[in-house]
């Protein structure tokens, strides 16, 4: 059952309609914004914490079964909890995924 979460930045989930996303893994719960704000919930959406995933994401983001992973700005995205992203240039450079 969803409900309206307790505590949220006002950043988290700015311009999801489009790029970024949500996903779930590992008992966590990200939404990853198109700037690059990655808000994360490990109480079921009741509360989120904000990151940074280091920029742009125009992508959707998904949980292969050990890290979120997004593209943007010819870069991959990774991260294993939702809260510390890595960012590692992609090939060729200027693909877009999204």
């Amino acid at each position: 059952r969803w409900q309206r979460p307790e505590r949220v930045d006002a950043a988290c989930g700015q311009s999801i309609t489009r790029e970024g996303g949500l996903a779930t893994g590992d008992g966590v719960f990200v939404v990853v914004s198109y700037g690059g704000t990655a808000c994360r919930s490990v109480d079921g959406g009741r509360t989120f914490s904000t990151h940074q995933a280091g920029g742009e994401v125009s992508s959707s983001v998904l949980w292969d079964g050990e890290a979120f992973l997004a593209w943007g700005g010819g870069m991959r995205r990774r991260s294993v909890d939702g809260a510390s992203w890595q960012a590692q240039p992609i090939q060729p450079a200027g693909l877009k995924l999204g």
